[in-house]
């Protein structure tokens, strides 16, 4: 039943519905019309009291407020945090320059203390040096003792070989002594600084005369060819009565004020008005008047230069020097040019007016020199063959265990190693090869015969020499040789340049220059040994010129008297083609000063070489 009442219910609305959606549209409309939202007329239905509209206005305007009021508190909040983050910032870069103000005292506070110490460190190796300088004070008058007792042990072996070679007619030995000394009276040097005799020449022809010397068993030949130049062939007798001849020929340029001689081994000498040019080879070497020296290959490549330069000490003083820069080196026989230049320094001086320069040594640091004063830990090997093609030494040593022993070996080796490599490197036509020695000795030859025909068939001229050999001897003209001929060393000689290279080691190590009036100041001045440094050109005592090559070894005859240029000085060893061992030459001083330079710097190039020695046990 109630089932039924609900589903008629139902009916009922549905057929009653059409209409009221009819009138309810129709009163829509007019209240749309008339009636707006939120007016105030009593009449519409949906109108609102003036109350009602204050309150809705209110309540608008509250919230309105109540949104600005939370916006501003966002913004102050945002600017709080802002603020904050501002701050923040500026509080850690205070905090980072406070942190780095800290570290910098801290790192000036260490500079501080490193600089202290530095100079602390200065003050002790000042006083180091000073002692070590008076130990070689000490040192060096110890082994000036020890060399003056080595020399006359020297000379007293000397003297008893000599007595045992010499002549047994003794009258004969003194007649030979007389004449030597007669000879020596005669010589005066000419204005070119080369010897000549008092005794008149005798002219053999119009542009040929002989000159003989005072033993009457040497003699010049002096003759002037057609194109104004003169040769002089000079023949001499030597202690063993062989014959040796020697010659050149030498050319005067007026015009440019030079003379040049080319001599029959082919080396050639051009002096002129501020140079001397030494040519051997394919090298020529140039002296300057001004001290500066070079050397250059034939094809125009620098071997080395000088030049002034201005240097300023450490306490700001300027000061003027020689640097010298180095392009090649000499390796094995051949020439080999340095990765970079090499530059070295010297001081100049001057010896009676003539400027020289005064080889400064290179400082190394301390414990570089450690090696060279206490023997090495295990021995070091050497390869004797190679060696032994420069210099043949008394007692052959295949092993060394002390470093100077071996730098002293290396130091006389390597110069005769260099002469030979400044004469023939690869390529070059030997020096008696040359077009000019060849075409020389011919007209040698030639002219001697002239002259041995001409005084054989005349009396007069016979009795003007006086007995005079003037029979050619060209075979005795001394040669160039292709190969390498080792020269003979002496046990004395290789202990007494080891004592020399013993006392350098330490002068360099405190930067001491090795100066020519050092030497002579000293107490072993007079068994003291000079090496050549580069070829140079000198008068022989008993007359002609020979040549001074790189390597050969001199020492004092007689010490330099006060004021002279010049020294006379033995020929302790030499080459094949310099001057005659046992020859007694005159030697410039400053030539004397240029070897004591090439000395000391060639012992610090051996002081690398038995360094890198050292390493690898084996050299």
């Amino acid at each position: 039943m109630r089932s039924l009442r609900l589903k008629m219910l139902a009916l009922g609305l549905i057929l009653a519905m059409p209409a009221a959606y009819a009138a309810s549209g129709r009163d829509v409309m007019v209240l749309a019309l008339n009636c707006p939202d939120r007016n105030t007329d009593p009449k519409c239905p949906n109108h609102v009291s003036q109350a009602q509209q204050q309150d809705q206005m209110r309540a608008k305007l509250q919230a309105q407020q109540a949104e600005q009021l939370r916006a501003k508190q966002l913004s102050d909040q945002q600017h709080a945090r802002l603020l904050g983050e501002q701050q923040e910032q500026q509080r850690a870069k205070l905090q980072a320059q406070q942190a780095d103000q800290l570290r910098a005292r801290r790192l000036s506070s260490q500079q501080d203390d490193q600089r202290a110490k530095l100079q602390a460190q200065q003050a002790d190796q000042l006083r180091a040096r000073r002692l070590s300088s008076q130990q070689d004070d000490q040192h060096a008058k110890l082994l000036g003792q020890q060399q003056e007792q080595q020399h006359a042990k020297l000379q007293a072996q000397q003297a008893e070989q000599l007595r045992a070679t010499q002549l047994s007619d003794q009258q004969h030995a003194r007649l030979l002594g007389q004449q030597a000394d007669q000879l020596r009276a005669r010589q005066h040097p000419s204005s070119d600084g080369h010897q000549t005799t008092s005794v008149p020449p005798v002219s053999v022809s119009a542009v040929t005369n002989v000159v003989p010397h005072g033993d009457h068993k040497s003699f010049d030949i002096r003759h002037k060819n057609s194109d104004g130049s003169q040769m002089v062939i000079s023949q001499r007798l030597l202690p063993d009565g062989s014959k040796r001849v020697t010659g050149f020929r030498e050319t005067d340029n007026a015009r440019d004020g030079t003379s040049t001689r080319i001599y029959s081994d082919g080396r050639r000498v051009t002096q002129g008005r501020d140079f001397e040019r030494r040519s051997v080879g394919k090298m020529d070497f140039v002296t300057k008047r001004d001290g500066l020296r070079e050397a250059v290959l034939s094809d125009g490549r620098p071997v080395f230069r000088d030049r002034y330069a201005a240097y300023r000490d450490r306490d700001g003083s300027e000061r003027r020097m020689i640097e010298r820069t180095r392009y090649v080196h000499w390796s094995h026989g051949h020439i080999e040019s340095h990765d970079r230049p090499m530059v070295r320094r010297y001081d100049v001086g001057d010896i009676y007016g003539a400027p020289v320069a005064l080889y400064r040594p290179s400082r190394y640091a301390p414990d570089y020199y450690r090696g060279f004063h206490s023997r090495f830990l295990a021995p070091v090997v050497v390869a004797t063959a190679a060696a032994a093609a420069w210099a043949a030494f008394a007692t052959p040593v295949t092993s060394y265990d002390d470093p100077v022993a071996l730098m002293g070996d290396m130091q006389i080796s390597s110069g005769f190693e260099e002469a030979y490599a400044d004469s023939s490197y690869s390529g070059a036509t030997p020096l008696y090869d040359q077009p000019d020695a060849v075409a020389l000795r011919s007209q040698m030859l030639a002219v001697q015969q002239q002259v041995n025909t001409s005084v054989q068939g005349n009396a007069a001229l016979k009795d003007q020499l006086a007995g005079v050999d003037v029979q050619a001897a060209s075979a005795q003209v001394q040669q160039a040789v292709s190969s390498a001929v080792p020269v003979q060393i002496s046990e004395d000689v290789r202990q007494q340049v080891r004592q020399q290279v013993r006392l350098s080691v330490a002068m360099h190590q405190n930067g001491r220059s090795l100066v020519l009036s050092d030497v002579l100041a000293s107490g072993y001045a007079k068994i003291f040994l000079f090496q050549t440094a580069q070829p140079v050109n000198v008068d022989a005592v008993s007359g002609g010129d020979c040549f001074l090559n790189t390597g050969d070894l001199i020492g004092f005859s007689t010490l330099p008297a006060a004021g002279s240029p010049v020294a006379e000085m033995n020929v302790i060893a030499s080459g094949s083609n310099s001057c005659r061992l046992g020859e007694r030459v005159q030697v410039r001083l400053t030539e004397l000063q240029e070897m004591l330079n090439g000395f000391s710097e060639r012992v610090e190039d051996n002081m690398q070489r038995v360094s890198a020695c050292a390493a690898s046990r084996r050299c």
